[in-house]
């Protein structure tokens, strides 16, 4: 089927280029702050919840955001997309997106009990029915929001998800400090969806997605064509960073899980605040540029990425027993997971770029293979260790690791095969900030080490000491060490900023 398209025309490199560098400003800019503001808020709640009730609500939440991911049918990808927006398709997209979604989620209602009771937490239960009502309201603020991604107007949709996570924050903070414990994660998350569908539906004019017209049979097969294979690859994402929790609390109990999710959690903040928003910004960037352009944007973005992403991931690991003092005594047992887990981030910039970069050529299908294989390794290294460690819970970390790192270099082996993307150059720009990352540990350590031979300072003096001297540590060993790549680094900067320029050379 033909589908409908907008009325925006075809846009040029230079355009294309222009509206991704001011995306990724906003986009990136805006996230760090809300996600800085969002971690302080993360830290503060330990002290208003055990770590067993904060395992609980995480597999209540793990649950219900299940059922949600497995009928989504990748439609918020197809909508994001699109060459030439239309608003037929965004309607017919929205009208499917919620029916599914009423379905599942009283499917979700009716067997909450003994799914809790499966995972290994009986005590989830209660928690699913304001959790069902908040994934509601993200359904239907779902297409719209990927209209404004689609329209590439990336300073709306930041300010946004930006007012969300601070929403968030304000509805945790106001529900922890009335006294009511785990259930402001749940008051927290309801808080963020009712002012982002407030925005959305503010900012995405109906003229965008509504089309006064009940469902085409002919837009709703093409949607679920190109949907089904993207949909397996969500639930395999999903699956690898969520699932775990449930394993993790049937072998080893709530308290450990609550311990092992906030150090999951913090792990992957390089990855989702960064490389996955610029992957937001990407989608519809990649679908406008010609081939040989997207191949170099590929390894460009992978480099760039790696130049960001890697040393927070270092870092957060470098920092964790520090880190970990600052949270109430019984949250301190975080420390050895957050070491474990800071790779996490590390892997994530290859696989990142394939997902998009398959999206642009319509071709889902070899991601989501990739994702599933992905998932039974996981959850097949899970289980090994459950059953052969049962007394050391840490050990789950390297697990994780391990499958995540196959499937970054799976990844790199995919976009080579299917649109010969070069495999050495894309890991060669993940090798390159490597002398720097050892400068960013050598001064960590040598903070630590100071403070131990000088006496122990307070934790967030040492904290500000070690992030300190890991930045500067990183940022000298760089111009030092990587004179040609911190400047061209640098140009990039200054280039996004601007918001100007030609589509961006080679990193």
């Amino acid at each position: 089927m033909q589908m409908e398209t907008g009325a925006d025309g075809p846009a040029s490199s230079s355009q294309v280029a222009r509206k991704t560098r001011a995306g990724v400003v906003w986009t990136v800019g805006t996230g760090l702050v809300t996600r800085g503001i969002g971690l302080i808020t993360t830290l503060l709640l330990t002290g208003y919840m055990t770590p067993k009730e904060a395992g609980s609500v995480n597999v209540a939440l793990t649950l219900v955001t299940t059922v949600s991911v497995m009928t989504t049918v990748g439609l918020g990808q197809y909508v994001a997309s699109q060459r030439h927006p239309s608003a037929r398709v965004a309607w017919n997209a929205m009208l499917l997106h919620v029916s599914l979604g009423l379905v599942a989620f009283t499917a979700a209602l009716l067997l909450r009990e003994p799914l809790a009771r499966l995972s290994g937490a009986p005590e989830a239960a209660r928690f699913v029915p304001l959790l069902v009502l908040t994934f509601l309201l993200e359904r239907v603020t779902f297409i719209p929001e990927r209209v404004l991604v689609a329209h590439m107007r990336f300073r709306q949709l930041s300010i946004l998800r930006s007012a969300g996570e601070l929403s968030y924050c304000a509805g945790a903070l106001a529900v922890a400090l009335l006294g009511h414990g785990p259930w402001c994660i749940v008051g927290g998350n309801l808080a963020r969806q009712l002012v982002r569908l407030a925005l959305t539906l503010l900012y995405c004019r109906p003229g965008e997605w509504f089309v006064a017209e009940g469902a085409r049979g002919d837009v709703i097969r093409a949607l679920v064509r190109f949907g089904l294979p993207v949909m397996a690859a969500s639930v395999a994402v999903f699956a690898t960073r969520r699932w775990d929790n449930l394993l993790v609390a049937s072998y080893y109990g709530t308290d450990v899980l609550g311990l092992y999710n906030l150090a999951y959690n913090l792990a992957e903040v390089p990855a989702t605040q960064i490389a996955e928003m610029v992957g937001e910004v990407l989608a519809p960037s990649f679908a406008r540029l010609d081939p040989q352009e997207r191949r170099r944007s590929a390894v460009d973005m992978v480099g760039g990425l790696a130049l960001t992403v890697f040393p927070l991931a270092i870092g957060l690991g470098l920092v964790a027993p520090t880190l970990a003092r600052l949270l109430p005594s019984r949250w301190e047992g975080m420390a050895p997971y957050l070491m474990g887990l800071s790779v996490l981030s590390l892997t994530r910039p290859a696989g990142m770029v394939l997902a998009v970069y398959l999206q642009a050529l319509r071709r889902p299908l070899p991601a989501a293979v990739l994702q599933m294989v992905q998932v039974v390794l996981l959850l097949g290294s899970l289980v090994c260790v459950g059953e052969l460690l049962p007394d050391t819970p840490v050990a789950v970390c390297f697990a994780v690791g391990f499958t995540f790192t196959l499937g970054s270099l799976a990844a790199v082996y995919l976009l080579r095969v299917i649109d010969h993307v070069p495999a050495w150059p894309l890991l060669r720009v993940q090798l390159v900030p490597t002398p720097a990352l050892l400068c960013m540990a050598l001064c960590v350590r040598a903070v630590s080490l100071a403070s131990m031979r000088l006496g122990p300072l307070p934790p967030m003096a040492q904290l500000a000491l070690e992030i300190v001297a890991g930045g500067l540590g990183y940022v000298g060993g760089a111009l030092l060490l990587l004179p040609d790549t911190a400047r061209r680094f640098l140009r990039s900067v200054r280039s996004l900023r601007a918001g100007t320029g030609g589509p961006s050379g080679r990193a």
